[in-house]
């Protein structure tokens, strides 16, 4: 079968040179797969008639065994590089807050809304990243709307508690 490239590798051919049949190296030093890639966007090459991700392989053939417990990262954030030098084995906690998705850049974020800065642990409340003066402050302020006040509020779509306005009289005074 050929690649999407049309290079086909004789039967035999080991693996560190099928890779490199199927890679070219770009100016940033990437060696971008040339052959199969997924719809998300990571290399793919069928080994001992098995389909297996590129960079996956490349990691084992070039660095060695990725060790348990790990996942391999982009270094350059480019799905389709193969280079072994781009490649690092991490835990998929560090492989995630390295990512671009809304969760690893609110994770690297040191300052909540309003300016507090997180604490060195962070403080995790229902899986979400709260800013401990922040969640202080909202507690003492819900604590000083009467119930029925707060049940009108919450029935009328309208916030319990301002902390906007709460932190901007704050600085005022």
């Amino acid at each position: 079968m050929k690649s999407h490239d049309g290079k086909k590798a004789p039967k035999g051919t080991p693996t560190d040179e099928r890779l490199r049949m199927h890679m070219v190296v770009t100016p940033g030093g990437c060696w971008r797969w040339t052959a199969s890639i997924g719809n998300t966007g990571y290399g793919r090459i069928m080994l001992d008639r098995k389909l297996k991700y590129a960079h996956r392989v490349s990691y084992e053939t070039f660095v060695g065994p990725i060790p348990a417990g790990r996942e391999i990262d982009h270094l350059c954030r480019v799905r389709a590089c193969i280079n072994p030098l781009h490649l690092e084995a991490v835990t998929p906690q560090v492989n995630v807050r390295r990512g671009e998705s809304t969760g690893a850049r609110a994770l690297r974020r040191s300052l909540c809304l309003y300016g507090h800065p997180y604490s060195e642990y962070g403080t995790i409340v229902a899986g979400r990243r709260v800013c401990t003066a922040c969640r202080d402050a909202y507690s003492y302020l819900y604590k000083q709307v009467p119930y029925a006040e707060a049940m009108r509020r919450k029935k009328a779509g309208i916030p319990v508690v301002d902390l906007a306005a709460h932190f901007a009289e704050q600085v005022v005074a």
